[in-house]
């Protein structure tokens, strides 16, 4: 069931950002400049990167949980056998 759940999460997450990356506008056209905008540069895409790193960060969480969860359990089943 938890296997389940996080397959349906990290799918809903990959169907959520692909459409930001296709319906992303082409920037700025024809003659227009980013001169006068201050310090900061161009237009740059965020979403990109922060996502997958987003899935990631959460994928390496869950596994983490799961092998203390794991080395609690063992650590339990150890101390019940010298009881």
């Amino acid at each position: 069931m938890r296997k389940l759940f996080t397959v349906t999460v990290l799918m809903l997450l990959i169907f959520i950002s692909v459409p930001n990356h296709a319906l992303a506008g082409p920037g700025f056209g024809g003659g227009v400049s980013d001169a006068g905008h201050g310090g900061g540069g161009g237009a740059a895409p965020l979403d990109g990167g922060l996502s997958f790193l987003a899935i990631a960060g959460i994928s390496y969480g869950v596994k983490k949980m799961k092998a203390a969860k794991d080395s609690k359990k063992k650590k339990e089943e150890s101390t019940e056998l010298f009881k």
